[in-house]
C-alpha cells in the first residue's frame, strides 16, 4: 500500500554540514548572522545554540521539537520511503519523537 512520505531531518551533525557547507545562501542563521561570521566574531555560545537548536532547512518545517517534512508529491512503499528519504537534505523516514503534536500538524494542514 502507497504511504505518504514523511522525512525527518538528521540531528545536529547534518546541521553543522549544512550551515557550514552552506553559509553564504542557506537560511540557517543566528539573528541574520551565518556560522562563519559568528566563528570570525569569536561568538561560540551562538554557534553552539544555532546548532543545538537549528531552524529547519527548507523544505522541513518545526513540528514539536523536530524537523519534518510532508512529501505529497509522490506515494512510496515503506520501502521506497526509507529509500528516498536521505535524497531530501539527508533525511531519514519519519519515526516522530511526539506522535500526538505529527497528528495535530497533519490535520491542521489537512494532509
Amino acid at each position: 500500500t502507497p504511504l505518504m512520505t514523511a522525512a525527518r531531518y538528521n540531528g545536529t551533525d547534518a546541521v553543522r554540514t549544512l550551515l557550514l557547507a552552506n553559509a553564504s545562501t542557506d537560511n540557517k542563521n543566528y539573528q541574520g548572522k551565518t556560522v562563519f561570521d559568528l566563528a570570525r566574531q569569536k561568538n561560540f555560545g551562538q554557534i553552539i545554540s544555532l546548532l543545538e537548536d537549528p531552524a529547519c532547512p527548507l523544505p522541513f518545517v518545526r513540528v514539536w521539537k523536530e524537523c519534518l517534512f510532508v512529501n505529497t508529491q509522490e506515494k512510496l512503499t515503506w520501502s521506497a520511503a526509507v529509500n528516498r528519504c536521505p535524497q531530501i537534505r539527508g533525511g531519514q523516514l519519519a519515526e516522530p519523537q511526539n506522535p500526538t503534536a505529527i497528528v495535530a500538524y497533519l490535520e491542521i494542514n489537512q494532509y
